[in-house]
């Protein structure tokens, strides 16, 4: 089963969010909620926002920045990132500055 995508039908970040999947072929079930009567959405995101990724292994992913992060590093094609944004670069600490 592809990982779940929560957005929004007029959301910029969820549609952000769905056109990297695309672009890397990542499948995703998207289901268009609205985002203030979807309860179920608080035990996936503390801030109820959209979007909201669920991985194939239930885990959720959320802020779109993050969502396209995730997607770029599954898809095992070339990142759609520029190296020096990367998510392995900014996970290290040696590379934290004020300008990220």
């Amino acid at each position: 089963m592809p990982a779940t995508l929560y957005n929004g039908p007029t959301s910029p970040f969820g549609r952000t969010a769905r056109v990297v999947s695309l672009e890397l072929g990542i499948a995703v079930d998207e289901r268009v909620i609205n985002v203030y009567t979807a309860e179920f959405l608080d035990a996936l995101n503390p801030l109820r926002q959209i979007p909201t990724l669920v991985t194939e292994a239930g885990a959720p992913i959320y802020d779109s920045r993050v969502i396209c992060m995730y997607f770029d590093a599954m898809s095992g094609k070339p990142s759609l990132i520029p190296p020096e944004r990367s998510w392995a670069r900014r996970r290290s600490p040696s590379t934290w500055s004020s300008n990220p």
